[in-house]
């Protein structure tokens, strides 16, 4: 084509497929000047995302190995046999044979269940809903039936309407108390308030709402105190302020004891990503600058018999906020598991020694597989050899889950 259009002969056809290509050239150009783009997901905009697995080998076509050859002497086979996570069973292969030998056009399809998500919600869908029981206004339980007067009546299970109404975020109630004063000595009565009232001006209810809907939901205290101006039932910011940091000054202790709880589990799942705050956005700017620019989300996942999960933003790295966490850790506890990919930054400095180190299989294989195409023999054959392990039996616990093979981590 390129020939064609120096000589000027494209045709029809060809001008026709011009046209895209000149498209595609155009938003090529504008996505690396305009917007911030990585090259990676540029690759995977115009050519896909490529796949980690090796095709695999046909069950009735077996690569032929000679009974001498040692394991993995043949990597490229073994790589196309144990890509997946195990071979398919004896069981699987009989399944597979008979599925295979049913005619596709009278193969019963199995029946999908309906999609979630549609139609209307049921009155159990409504835990929070106030219920309030609508006795019948000239009948009850055991009374003559006016309709044949023969029989009795008895209960059945209540007719359930639910009916929605509107209302503020924060309600206030006014109560006036009656004063009495003697017109003699001048005593003063004061009525007092009904025992269910609270003594407090504002309940415990009104300041977890205010807390989930500014710190959950992100609503400015300023627009809370718009809307409640318009419903005639005024909260200003300053006064949410101080709402919320008595709900703060309790959580704080939640905190700090979910802190210590997380360290305890015996396995942990740790990674961090990017992240971006204004306020440690402003800081960069600021002079000097603070050593370290870079804003991080860093996740901890502690399992045992609760499940905690940890998130930390800002300057620290995951392996940072590890070893605070460690930091709590009962010293007559073994070592924790500690599963992660291998990078530095995941690494806990201070506390090295109370972890076991379980380093992701999965992104150590990626990096053989980014390079198989230039060492095609040697990637296959660690590729096969994590595929063997991920696919050979592990001990089971008493519980019936599977343990993590430990093994000694070697210099890397």
């Amino acid at each position: 084509m390129i020939a064609l259009a120096e000589q000027g002969q494209l045709d029809a056809a060809d001008q026709r497929r011009v046209a895209p290509l000149l498209r595609t050239l155009v938003w090529l150009q504008h996505t690396l000047l305009e917007t911030r783009i990585r090259l990676s997901k540029l690759k995977r905009l115009l050519f896909g995302k490529p796949t980690e697995k090796a095709p695999r080998t046909p069950p009735d076509d077996p690569p032929p190995d000679s009974p001498n050859d040692p394991p993995g002497a043949h990597p490229d086979g073994d790589a196309e046999a144990h890509s997946g996570d195990a071979r398919p069973s004896d069981s699987d292969a009989k399944t597979t044979t008979a599925t295979s030998a049913v005619d596709p056009g009278t193969a019963a399809k199995p029946d999908k269940p309906p999609p979630p998500g549609h139609g209307r919600l049921g009155a159990a869908d409504y835990p929070g809903a106030e219920v309030q029981f609508c006795a019948h206004e000239h009948l009850a339980p055991g009374a003559r039936c006016p309709a044949c007067e023969r029989g009795k009546l008895y209960p059945m299970q209540p007719l359930v309407r639910l009916r929605f109404t509107g209302q503020p975020l924060v309600a206030v109630t006014r109560y006036d108390l009656q004063r009495l004063r003697c017109s003699a000595c001048g005593a003063l009565f004061v009525a007092q308030l009904a025992p269910a009232v609270s003594p407090e001006r504002s309940d415990t209810r009104l300041k977890v709402m205010l807390a989930v809907a500014h710190d959950h939901l992100g609503l400015p205290f300023n627009r809370l105190e718009a809307l409640q101006l318009m419903l005639g039932l005024p909260l200003p910011d300053a006064t949410q302020w101080d709402l919320l940091e008595q709900v703060a000054d309790v959580g704080y202790r939640l905190y700090n004891h979910l802190l210590w709880v997380a360290a305890q589990p015996p396995l942990v799942y740790q990674d961090d990503t990017g992240a971006r705050v204004l306020s440690l956005l402003k800081d960069n700017q600021a002079e000097p600058a603070p050593a370290r620019k870079a804003i991080y989300t860093s996740v901890l996942r502690c399992v045992g018999e609760q499940t905690i999960c940890l998130f930390f933003t800002g300057r620290q790295h995951a392996g940072e906020n590890l070893d605070d966490v460690l930091a709590l850790r009962d010293p007559a506890l073994s070592a924790m598991l500690w599963m992660s990919d291998a990078l530095a930054a995941n690494t806990p400095k201070r506390h090295g020694e109370r972890v076991v180190d379980l380093s992701c299989l999965v992104h150590a294989r990626r990096q053989f597989v980014e390079i198989k195409a230039f060492f095609p023999s040697e990637c296959a054959h660690v590729i096969t050899a994590i595929a063997m392990r991920r696919s050979a039996p592990r001990p089971r616990s008493a519980r019936g889950n599977a343990w993590p093979i430990i093994r000694p981590t070697a210099p890397r």
